[in-house]
């Protein structure tokens, strides 16, 4: 009996590291479901990204490197085990990315840009919100009703993911308008900085990043007059070196 035992252990665990399954997962931020999370399997060369309820599924196999990522979002790297790929749906818990600015001090840098400066992520496929709402449209499929009814998927993680729906999508169009006021900067006004401000290319990445956080920059972009807007950057500039001598001396 013991042989057969082990014998059947064997064929399963052969059974195990050949094939190849649908991985379902859940996205957890703060005890709420978190949307447009990207997760990549490094070792099949394949990607997804979390909908609406924080809710994925991606193609892997027994020892494949899964990388999860988001803005804002410390880096995960999750390696699958047997127990991965036997279990209905696993929950990964994230964690905000802190930063803690001690010092600035402003140097010539080769390349300052938007990839750079951490706003888009290296060497990973951006989506906006359209193509966001595209990749995600169906992934809510029947088997999560059935893993609802068998006791595998809670409740609450659904009812959160609908009541923090809205403050997600909030945050992810802040972070839009960000990317855009820093394009909108980097294109039309490197020149002026580089030429009129005499800023140093490494300085240029830095102040732009510096004025995506400026409260009037948006409705100054709207209301775009070129003479007032190169006053305004070269009053901000000004502040922007106060700004950096002050954090130096503290």
């Amino acid at each position: 009996m013991k042989h057969i035992l082990c014998f059947s252990l064997c064929l399963y665990s052969l059974f195990v590291s050949s094939q190849t399954n649908r991985l379902e997962g859940l996205i957890i931020f703060n005890n709420e479901n978190l949307e447009g999370v990207n997760i990549i399997n490094i070792s099949q060369n394949n990607s997804t990204i979390s909908n609406e309820f924080g809710l994925f599924d991606i193609k892997v196999s027994l020892g494949d490197s899964l990388s999860i990522s988001y803005v804002g979002m410390q880096d995960l790297t999750k390696i699958i085990t047997t127990k991965e790929m036997s279990t209905t749906i696993i929950k990964i818990v994230m964690y905000e990315k802190s930063i803690e600015l001690k010092e600035v001090e402003v140097v010539k840098y080769e390349s300052i840009n938007a990839v750079s400066l951490g706003i888009i992520p290296k060497e990973m496929k951006t989506f906006s919100q359209y193509e966001r709402r595209l990749a995600t449209a169906g992934d809510f499929k029947p088997i999560h009703l059935l893993s609802l009814l068998g006791g595998s998927l809670q409740v609450d993680p659904i009812v959160n993911a609908i009541s923090g729906r809205t403050k997600r999508m909030k945050q992810g169009v802040i972070r839009e308008n960000k990317q855009n006021n820093f394009e909108f900067l980097e294109t039309n006004y490197t020149d002026f900085a580089l030429n009129q401000m005499k800023l140093k290319e490494g300085e240029v990445g830095l102040f732009f990043s510096y004025l995506v956080e400026n409260k009037d920059l948006e409705y100054r972009i709207k209301n775009h007059e070129k003479d007032k807007f190169s006053f305004f950057l070269m009053e901000e500039w000004n502040t922007f070196q106060n700004d950096i001598s002050t954090n130096s001396n503290e």
